[in-house]
Formats: structure tokens, sequence, C-alpha cells
């Protein structure tokens, strides 16, 4: 029988390689989701918004367009231009818009009070205006009115213009269905005695994707596998390694083990071992059946014994008088030896 040092570090070797095969291709997805951009929309919504003032010396008009802030005791009325527009890529279809535009005045945190401007209006275009006017007297009146009637001042107010839009169209062979709603805020500052502006412009915009799964493949060495084969292949190796290495184990493990009561021996009885190139010359050879007995003899006539290494045998020898006595331990016939 050969040496199966060699094959035990082949299928070490073997077993560590598809372990490391079978972590790494169980971190990869065995799947890809491939996106694609199939459409994409844009809602925009503008408020402009026109004061009609007192006369005044500050402006030197009575008609002032609003970007940021004018001030309160100036303004009459405050018109507002709403305009919408509704575009995507490619175009939709059976498209419908409804909308409802609201006002609120309120005090925040404290009270709060709403007006529809206009009952829900649908229309069959992607672009629509619609234009209302806010007369600050009454907005005044109203704010002086609840104050009174609460008993409770405030330094500031708001007034809110919200645009309700409903959308509904067919993009691409999909259902888009939005809720869009534009505000504008303009805030009563009675401290400063300033009207602020925000939330001239909005915008809504997204891009609808179409999500596609593949097969994920695994280049390595010259090859293009599957991620999913790649998987089992490496576990079938593993088994494969643990099951033939298991094995050889099993079927050395005799060897080893009588080796190593070998090495054991002969570390007890080193003081008595010498080591020669050559086997004693004698006519009379008397072979014993264990190391142990060769030994208790070496000890017992106070004879050394001899120790000759030829490579895979091991022969021991003890001199006595016209009697030789010997052991031979064959490494490769460990397992069909007689105890040492």
């Amino acid at each position: 029988k050969k040496s199966a040092k060699p094959l035990l570090i082949v299928l070490s070797a073997l077993l560590i390689l598809s372990l490391t095969a079978v972590v790494f291709t169980y971190q990869l997805p065995v799947e890809l989701e491939i996106k694609r951009n199939i459409a994409s929309y844009k809602q925009e919504a503008t408020y402009t918004c026109v004061a009609k003032l007192h006369p005044n010396i500050i402006y030197e008009t009575t008609i002032l367009p609003l970007k940021d802030k004018v001030f309160l005791r100036l303004v009459k009325n405050i018109n507002v231009t709403f305009t919408y527009s509704f575009k995507s890529s490619p175009l939709g279809e059976n498209t419908s818009i409804v909308y409802e535009p609201r006002f609120i005045v309120e005090s925040p945190g404290l009270w709060s009070k709403s007006f529809n401007l206009q009952e829900p209006i649908k229309v069959n275009s992607t672009i629509f205006t619609y234009n209302t006017s806010i007369n600050m007297g009454w907005v005044n009146s109203l704010i002086a009115n609840i104050t009174r009637e609460i008993g409770v001042h405030t330094s500031k107010c708001e007034i809110l213009i919200i645009t309700d839009i409903y959308l509904s169209t067919n993009l691409a062979g999909r259902n888009l269905t939005k809720h869009f709603t534009p505000m504008l805020r303009l805030t009563l500052e009675y401290g400063s005695g300033i009207i602020t502006i925000s939330g001239l412009s909005h915008e809504d915009k997204s891009t609808i994707t179409e999500t596609n799964r593949k097969e994920a493949y695994l280049q390595a060495f010259g090859f293009t596998v599957k991620v999913s084969d790649a998987r089992m292949i490496s576990q079938s190796l593993s088994i494969a390694s643990i099951a033939a290495l298991g094995f050889m184990l099993f079927m050395v493990k005799p060897k080893l083990g009588e080796q190593n009561k070998l090495k054991t021996l002969i570390k007890k009885y080193s003081d008595i071992i010498i080591d020669v190139d050559e086997p004693p010359n004698t006519s009379s050879l008397i072979r014993v059946n264990s190391l142990k007995d060769l030994f208790k003899i070496a000890q017992g006539i106070e004879k050394p014994v001899l120790h000759v290494n030829k490579g895979e045998i091991e022969e021991f020898y003890v001199v006595g008088g016209s009697d030789t006595y010997y052991y031979s331990y064959d490494v490769k016939k460990a397992e069909e030896q007689s105890d040492i």
C-alpha cells in the first residue's frame, strides 16, 4: 500500500476550496433585478399673485405683482391666478383631471376656517387655469370678529389657498392615480405689518419603472455558469470531499495509532536504544512478538537495543550471547502488525 498522506493532503485542500466556494456562491444573488424606465411624468402648478393697493408713496403704484412680501395696511385685494399642467412621456391615455380649490383663514394652533372656492371641476385637458380674489377687508373683518368672540389675540394669521388635484391616466399600460395639493401661503404678521408669501411654484414628477428578473451567472476559470448551478456543484464537492476524507481517516487511523505507540515506546526506552546503520552479524535470530517484549529482554540481560532505520521498516535487535532477539515493524503493514 502506498502512503495515504498525499491523498489526505489533496482531499483536505479540495474540502477547503469547495467550502470556500460554498460560502462565496451563497453571497451571490441567484436572480438579478433589472429595472427599466418605461414612462415619466411631471405635474407643475404655479400661483401668480397681484395685489391691488391703496394709494401710497412707497410703491408709487396701486397694482403690485407679489413675489415675497408686501405691507399689510396697503393691500385692498389680492388677485390669484392658478395655472396647472401635466406632461408625460409617452403621452397619457384616457387622462382625467378633477380639481377643487379651497380657501382657509387660520391662526396656527388656535383656530381655522375653511371655505370652498368652487365645486369640484372636471377637465379633459392636461392644462387648466382658474382665478380667484382675496378681499383683505373681508379677511381682516373675519379675523377681528373671531378674536372678539374667543377673547384671544394673535400676532399672526395665515391665508391658505389649496388646490386639490386628482389625476387619473394610463401610462405605458399602467394606471396612474395621483393626488396633487399645491398650496399658496400668505402669512399676516401683525407685529411687523407685513404679508409674506410662499408656495408660488410646485412640482410633482416621477418615473415609472418595469422590473424584470433573470438568472445570475458567474464567470470562473473561463467558464460561465449559473449561480444556482455553482452553489449545487460546490455543495456536491464539499459533501464528496468530506465523505472521502472521512473514509481515508477511518482507514489510516489504525496505522497512525500503531505508529504513535511505536514513537511512545521508543521515547520511553530511549536511554537503552542505540541507532546503528547495519543489523548485528549473527547466525541465530529469535523474533519476539512485540517491541515491549524486546525491551523487557534487554532490561533483563542488561543489553542495549540496536535500532536500524530502513525507511518504512524499523528493526530492533538485542544481542544476548549466541542468540540475537529482534523485532521488525513495517510502516506499510501497520494495521496487519501484531501488538507493538
